[in-house]
């Protein structure tokens, strides 16, 4: 187990958003400050949205610091572009639907004569 924040080291987080962030422009990095020596030089940032595979990137190359107030502000470019986050949305509310139908089908309660429900390719 490597210890996190080490010279020459990778660290990767995952997290989640509560909440759509839309498209990311700029972040914030900054920690909590505690230990002696603290501040430690950040090369850069990748965010990846896992959904969308859309990545962001950016060059930071400069100490941070504890606090918000002390924190490193840089801009985001896109570097990898992935999916449309509006399509994603359209696509996920259209499987929602689909199976909330496919759900009323497994119960008989379709609306319709009870006759089999079938599929079709086209």
């Amino acid at each position: 187990d490597a210890e996190l924040f080490e010279r020459e080291a990778v660290d990767a987080f995952d997290r989640v958003a509560k909440k759509d962030l839309g498209e990311l422009k700029e972040v914030l990095v900054f920690h909590d400050g505690g230990g002696w020596g603290s501040g430690w030089l950040l090369d850069k940032v990748e965010i990846e949205h896992v959904l969308t595979g859309r990545t962001y990137e950016a060059e930071v190359k400069a100490y941070v610091y504890g606090s918000k107030e002390k924190g490193v502000k840089a801009a985001l470019k896109v570097t990898r572009a992935g999916a449309d986050p509006r399509e994603m949305k359209k696509i996920a509310d259209a499987a929602a639907a689909e199976a909330a139908h496919l759900e009323k089908l497994k119960l008989g309660d379709d609306g319709g004569d009870g006759g089999d429900a079938g599929t079709q390719a086209e």
